[in-house]
């Protein structure tokens, strides 16, 4: 980081803060990772790169959520998504979308997460990212499942497995178990319990 300092590099340097605050706050310092992307953000703002501009906000949106603030969480990913859609950036659209529905999610606006969860499915699946639409899919089955909608949770969670089987991904595991859960509520709930 010092070298692409001393060399003038701002977008490197950029690019350095935004990683060592995603280090800082996987660590648990918060603080420190608040600082390193607020100076993340400032660089690329001065530059005029919005795409870096939109990776830092988005960055910041998970470290102001993952601390409690649900609200600054939403701002900045609402500003990250003005300029995904500005520069055609689908991924960073999808990548967008897909964090404000675990916000609106987790702050008991379901049909606001799952507007944004479909959203987020259909441009990853536009783009090719069938890993993206499968774990966004489990995302959304888990949803149905909690609005006791099993029959689209388990055509959701099932569709999932298939896709990260196929891939290979190890994580194809938690959502078929994620699957046989939801199988299990359905059976509870048609027997009456």
């Amino acid at each position: 980081m010092a070298i692409k300092e001393s060399l003038g590099d701002q977008r490197g340097l950029s690019a350095s803060l935004h990683q060592l605050a995603i280090l800082e706050s996987d660590q648990g310092n918060p603080s420190e990772a608040r600082r390193l992307l607020q100076r993340s953000t400032a660089i690329n703002e001065s530059l005029g790169d919005q795409r870096g501009l939109s990776a830092s906000l988005h960055q910041f949106s998970i470290l102001e959520s993952d601390l409690g603030n649900p609200s600054e969480a939403r701002r900045l990913l609402l500003r990250s998504l003005v300029i995904d859609e500005a520069l055609g950036d689908q991924h960073g659209l999808s990548a967008s979308l897909y964090q404000l529905a675990m916000i609106e999610a987790d702050a008991g606006n379901r049909d606001a997460a799952r507007q944004l969860w479909e959203r987020s499915v259909r441009i990853k699946e536009s783009i090719g990212d069938v890993a993206g639409a499968a774990r966004t899919q489990s995302m959304l089955a888990q949803l149905e499942a909690l609005e006791g909608r099993f029959g689209r949770a388990i055509e959701l969670a099932s569709q999932a497995v298939l896709e990260l089987e196929q891939l290979g991904y190890a994580e194809a595991e938690q959502v078929r178990e994620f699957l046989r859960n939801i199988e299990w509520s359905a059976a509870r709930a048609a027997n009456g319990r």
